[in-house]
């Protein structure tokens, strides 16, 4: 369970959401919580302990679902490549894409680490 947001930045690296373990590219938008219990701000003049996690993350936290809740009909998005339903998606420019093409794109321009 997420904490209390603190901070958001775009991803130097490749690599997963510590929530969903969704794959992130580099220079995505990521944002940090807090762990449950964690230091919220000050120590050290950072933001205290957390983790960071993607846009899908970060938009259903505001809307205070769980990564696993059940997801409806109406938020399930068609996948540009493979043309299936998803949820959740990436947005790439004008390109939806189910996590697998994500992936798989990813990897063939080298953009994850």
């Amino acid at each position: 369970m997420l904490g209390e947001y603190v901070a958001s930045t775009h991803a130097k690296a490749g690599g997963e959401c510590d929530e969903c373990g969704m794959a992130i590219g580099v220079f995505n938008r990521i944002y940090k919580y807090t762990v449950v219990g964690g230091t919220v701000k000050g120590v050290g003049g950072g933001n205290g302990p957390g983790v960071w996690v993607c846009q899908w993350c970060h938009d259903r936290a505001k809307r205070g679902i769980q990564a696993d809740a059940q997801v409806s009909e109406v938020d399930l998005w068609e996948c540009s490549k493979c043309l299936r339903m998803s949820n959740p998606v990436v947005i790439v420019g004008d390109e939806t894409l189910c996590f697998g093409c994500y992936g798989l794109s990813s990897v063939e321009t080298g953009r994850l680490v």
